[in-house]
Formats: C-alpha cells, sequence, structure tokens
C-alpha cells in the first residue's frame, strides 16, 4: 500500500474521465481528468470552433490559428503561447494515443467561447461554429441600350441618364439623324466627360442603311486608302462617306439575299445617289459583281 501511494504521488495519475462528458458539435469526444482540470482533445474541438490546427514535428508543438490568435502548445509544457506570450495552463499539455489534450479552460479563455453543462447527463456541451452558408451576391447583368431606337424610358435604364438627358439624345438623334459612333454622344447637350464615361458602357449603336452598292478592284488594287493602309481587292472592305475607318458592315444585297461582313477602310462612294463602295471579293460574296451596282441594306452594330 505504502507503494502504491508513493508511486502515485511521484506520477500523477491520468485517466480518461467516466464522470463527465464532452460533446462538440452534437458529436461525443473523450475527456481527461488530472489535478481537477479537464483537458480534451486540441484538434476536435478547436477545428469545432473554426480554428486551423497544425503540428510542427521539430518542436512537438501543436499550433491552433483563430482570427489573428495563435496558440501554441508544446507537449509536456505547462506554458504554451498566445500570439508569443507565455500562458499558465495549470497542467502539462498532453499526448495521449497520438492526440493532443488541452485544459478546456485555455479554450474559453482564449477564444471566449461559451460551454454549456448538462446537469442531468453530466455532459459539457460545446455547440462549435455554425456554417453560415451565405448566398452567391446576385450579379446584375449590364444595362445595354440600343442608343437608335430607345425611348426616353429605355435611355432612363442606365444610371446616370436622367429624363432631361435622354430627352436631349433622342432630340439630338431626330435633328441628326442615327447615331454611327459612341464619340456622338459627347455633342448631346448635357452630356459632359462625367456622364458620357457612364453612359458609353451601356449603350449599343444598331445602324441601319439602305441604298445602292457598287463596287471596285483592279483599277486601286495596291494603293493607299484613306485610313492609310494599301486596299486589297481581295479582302472584304468597302468604302463609305461617313461611317468611322474600321466599322465592321454586315452588307445584304437584296437580290440574292446574301450578305458580308466588311470593314470601312476608305472613303466613298465618289458617285452620288450610291451608299457603299464594295471590294471586289466583298461584291464576289454577295454575287453583286456581274451587276456593277445593286441595292442593299448596311447594318452596323457595336457597342
Amino acid at each position: 500500500m505504502i507503494l502504491v501511494v508513493i508511486m502515485g504521488l511521484i506520477f500523477p495519475i491520468t485517466a480518461i474521465a467516466e464522470s463527465i462528458k464532452v460533446m462538440v458539435n452534437n458529436e461525443p469526444s473523450t475527456a481527461v481528468v488530472e489535478e481537477g482540470h479537464t483537458l480534451v482533445p486540441m484538434r476536435t474541438v478547436l477545428e469545432a470552433l473554426g480554428a486551423d490546427v497544425q503540428w510542427n514535428p521539430d518542436t512537438n508543438t501543436a499550433i491552433g490559428v483563430r482570427e489573428g490568435i495563435e496558440l501554441k502548445l508544446p507537449i509536456g509544457s505547462i506554458h504554451p503561447t498566445i500570439n508569443g506570450k507565455s500562458v499558465f495552463a495549470g497542467v502539462p499539455i498532453q499526448l495521449i494515443e497520438g492526440m493532443t489534450y488541452i485544459p478546456l479552460h485555455l479554450i474559453t479563455q482564449i477564444f471566449d467561447e461559451d460551454l454549456l453543462w448538462d446537469d442531468n447527463t453530466q455532459t459539457i456541451v460545446i455547440p462549435g461554429q455554425e456554417k453560415v452558408e451565405h448566398d452567391e451576391p446576385v450579379k446584375e447583368e449590364p444595362v445595354i441600350v440600343e442608343v437608335n431606337g430607345a425611348s426616353s424610358e429605355e435611355l432612363q435604364k442606365i444610371k446616370v441618364v436622367d429624363e432631361k438627358i435622354a430627352q436631349s439624345i433622342i432630340e439630338y438623334r431626330n435633328a441628326n439623324g442615327c447615331f454611327i459612333s459612341i464619340d456622338q454622344l459627347k455633342k448631346v447637350p448635357g452630356i459632359d466627360e462625367k456622364t458620357f464615361t457612364g453612359i458609353k458602357d451601356s449603350i449599343s449603336i444598331v445602324y441601319d442603311q439602305k441604298g445602292t452598292a457598287s463596287w471596285y478592284g483592279a483599277k486601286f488594287h495596291g494603293r493607299k486608302t484613306s485610313s492609310g493602309e494599301v486596299f486589297d481587292m481581295h479582302k472584304n472592305t468597302a468604302a463609305h462617306r461617313t461611317l468611322p475607318l474600321g466599322s465592321e458592315v454586315e452588307v445584304t444585297f437584296l437580290k440574292t439575299g446574301k450578305s458580308v461582313c466588311v470593314r470601312i477602310n476608305d472613303r466613298g462612294p465618289h458617285i452620288a445617289n450610291r451608299i457603299i463602295d464594295l471590294s471586289k471579293n466583298a461584291a464576289d460574296c454577295l454575287g453583286l459583281t456581274p451587276y456593277g451596282c445593286g441595292e442593299v441594306i448596311i447594318k452596323i452594330t457595336g457597342k
């Protein structure tokens, strides 16, 4: 009996607690009672509370991090650290069956967690952090308004456009014809640089024109166009009097019903009553070449 008592004094008796139970996130967990302190498995509890748990094998140290708080727990030490500052644990940090056990009071103090006690079942309840599912933010679809056909109400769907600006756009359109470039909006009374910046990404332009098309080929092949590039009759390009150079235009030949997309890189036609002069290749695509001229519809679409 004397030997047993002496051994008990030298080597603290550690046992799995039978009278006290621990529940973490509604799941049962083991607990160890030593010298009046309840120790719980660090990883199980801290991960339930939303902490990131790591292990440093070089120093035999368990590490828990949550919301800017770093808890370092060297095995066998009674002085773990919180953000580098030493604290007193009361009992040594234990390694039992490969799991790190720490005093429960450290968790409640450091991470400011409330524990529940069920007197009927003698159970400590650690609720853990509920996972809050956040709804994906609703992405607003960008407002794109076709300026040449839009009503005042439709124009006002653009955030920076009020009733007055919308009316100015319509009056300018009525007086000057359809818009053929976004930059024309700068000429509308009431639209300053700041307003234009707020409008330009919400505007699209659909420009339609009906009239006679002609084509040009070998005679001008290799000459410079108004854009500065060399005319190549084998590419799908065209000349137009007013459309911005670089505009891409869909041309439909009414007689054949065929369409082709051309890029405006030149000025013309230089003959009255014609609205567009096509490269030979573009005219070939439409089936217009044998006719010399023909009635077409041209459409420019773009932001």
